[in-house]
């Protein structure tokens, strides 16, 4: 048996805010942990990380990602990024997202930080669970995460920042 005396030191870390936090398959994802992971992509300027509803999991990560200028990356290149961090145990490969947009801006609150309400607030109508079960979990084709080398705005009517095609 293990005893815990008083000069046992506990460490406690501060991962994300509980809103904050995407609660998949019972299990918690830090959303700026998957942010700064994404992040490391050579490619990417800024992400932002939301959960959103999912029939099977309770929710799933959505990204919305920002390039630097003149690169491009694809779902896959995203996806494939993150592997390693599993592969290297940080993260388990259910936390790897499976809808990813590449947008222009991402947005932010007058103070200049990610706004993730106004995100979840305006994914929420696309996530509502009429529009989940007729797509069967999968995005219709306007709102694919495929790269361009010149963006495209697709026109979504819940989603006001532009996708690219």
């Amino acid at each position: 048996q293990e005893s815990r005396g008083l000069g046992d030191v506990y460490k406690r870390q501060i991962k994300d805010r509980i809103k904050d936090v995407i609660k998949t398959g019972g299990e918690w994802l830090s959303s700026l942990d998957l942010e700064n992971l994404i992040s490391q992509h050579p490619a990417v300027a800024g992400a932002a990380v939301v959960g959103v509803p999912d029939e099977k999991w309770g929710e799933r990560p959505h990204a919305l990602v920002t390039l630097k200028p003149g690169e491009e990356a694809s779902l896959d290149d995203i996806q494939n990024h993150l592997k390693q961090f599993v592969d290297s145990g940080e993260i388990n490969k259910w936390a790897i997202p499976n809808q990813i947009d590449f947008v222009d801006d991402i947005p932010k609150t007058s103070v200049g930080k990610i706004n993730k309400k106004l995100i979840r607030d305006q994914l929420q109508e696309h996530y509502s669970p009429v529009n989940a079960k007729s797509t069967s979990g999968v995005r219709p084709a306007t709102m694919s995460a495929k790269a361009a080398p010149e963006p495209q705005e697709c026109v979504h009517p819940n989603v006001p920042w532009p996708v690219f095609r």
